[in-house]
């Protein structure tokens, strides 16, 4: 079975199937040609990496993805548990909003505009 992104009328990005979400065929492809999910990745992976300059490589997780959110588990070594992170896409560049340990809490989705399935167990 194959998920297929495509833009709902009210803007946001959805992972669907069977496709039931109307989308603007100019406006889905202008998505598709800004980016993948594997640049994406590689982007936040970036992020973390200068936030954690003593780490020679990171694992990424993402759990849940949009072109302009994204959630997930960074993981430094084979050993550790890994981080939580969460990034949104700002003025064409992914801004990272929380890269720790601890559970995420739920005033960051809501600020950002994300999905509610982003919003899976939060900290209240």
């Amino acid at each position: 079975m194959t998920f297929l992104q495509c833009i709902k009328e009210d803007g946001e990005m959805h992972n669907t199937y069977p496709l039931t979400c109307t989308f603007e065929e100019k406006k889905y492809e202008e998505i598709i040609d800004k980016g993948t999910k594997k640049q994406d990745i590689e982007a936040v992976r970036q992020l973390l990496l200068k936030k954690y300059p003593k780490e020679e490589d990171i694992r990424m997780f993402t759990e849940y993805y949009t072109y302009f959110h994204m959630r997930g588990v960074a993981q430094f070594t084979e050993k550790s548990g890994g981080i939580k992170f969460v990034a949104t896409r700002e003025d064409e560049k992914w801004k990272l909003l929380h890269y720790e340990y601890k559970s995420i809490p739920c005033q960051i989705f809501s600020k950002y505009n994300f999905p509610d399935t982003f919003k899976k167990d939060c900290i209240k």
